[in-house]
């Protein structure tokens, strides 16, 4: 994992309807964090959701909005867990609103269910 400004330096994926970090996950969350006590910088979450388009109307866009938010917040809670301050950590919710892919099939919406994280 290297930091490259503008680029995550990684990437959690979620499953269908979840925020849940696997074993993995917590893993992968560990090694950012311990990178990022080596710099001092802000640690950003961004989550996201996975259906870009899919919504129903305020409801739907309210709930994928709130998924993409516990997305984030599950990886900012891990971060703090492997010693990174909240005060270094800013963390945005976008729903549905920056896919990776568009597409309908369900490997697109998998592609989208994210939580990306940059040092910054």
């Amino acid at each position: 994992m290297a930091i490259r400004p503008g680029e995550p330096v990684s990437v959690i994926r979620f499953g269908e309807g979840s925020a849940r970090l696997g074993t993995a996950d917590r893993e992968t969350v560990a090694r950012i964090a311990a990178m990022a006590n080596e710099v001092r910088g802000m640690v950003r979450i961004v989550g996201h959701a996975g259906r870009p388009g899919g919504g129903e109307g305020p409801k739907q866009e309210v709930a994928e909005f709130g998924l993409s938010l516990d997305r984030a917040n599950a990886v900012a809670q891990e971060l703090m867990r492997n010693g990174i301050s909240a005060d270094r950590l800013k963390v945005e919710a976008v729903g549905d609103a920056e896919p990776l892919v568009i597409a309908g099939s369900a490997a697109a919406e998998a592609a989208n269910r994210r939580a990306e994280i940059f040092i910054e």
